[in-house]
């Protein structure tokens, strides 16, 4: 597997990520959200994390993947999840 991933400067975006050359969206891997958005700071997240999904077989028939890189890619979406940030401010 060739995996590109870049974390954006404010954390909680992918600037590159590229699955055997393939464009590829952290969506598909699991789902990222503020945890704690009722503490969080104006224009910043409270606890910002990312929860792997399941393997799904139609998204690693899409990039060519089996089991054992899907979960390295979720582990490596894991630095999506970065707690309280104020960044946006």
């Amino acid at each position: 597997m060739k995996l590109e991933l870049e974390i954006f400067r404010c954390l909680c975006f992918t600037k590159t990520f590229r699955i055997n050359n393939i464009e590829a969206n952290s969506e598909e891997f699991g789902l990222q959200y503020d945890e704690d958005g009722e503490n969080a700071p104006d224009y910043g997240c409270g606890n910002m994390t990312f929860h792997p999904y399941e393997p799904k077989q139609e998204i690693m028939s899409k990039y060519n993947i089996d089991e054992k890189d899907w979960y390295n890619i979720c582990n490596r979406l894991k630095e999506l999840s970065f707690g309280c940030c104020d960044l946006c401010s």
